[in-house]
């Protein structure tokens, strides 16, 4: 998960698109609209939503 406002991720863009190809496993590959780099201050819900869905996948 990642702000799709960071710069660190726009320029990374093709590693994040291609991640699922490469990080076996992975259970979360998303942007969070309108954050930026640092998601869990700028957003707090929506990192939630994302922490119990990864916590979900676990189980």
């Amino acid at each position: 998960m990642a702000g799709d406002k960071d710069g660190v991720i726009m320029m990374a863009a093709e590693a994040l698109q291609a991640m699922p190809q490469h990080v076996p496993n992975l259970k979360i590959n998303e942007l969070i609209p309108g954050a930026g780099h640092w998601t869990q201050q700028e957003a707090p819900e929506a990192v939630n939503r994302g922490i119990l869905k990864f916590l979900e996948a676990l189980a």
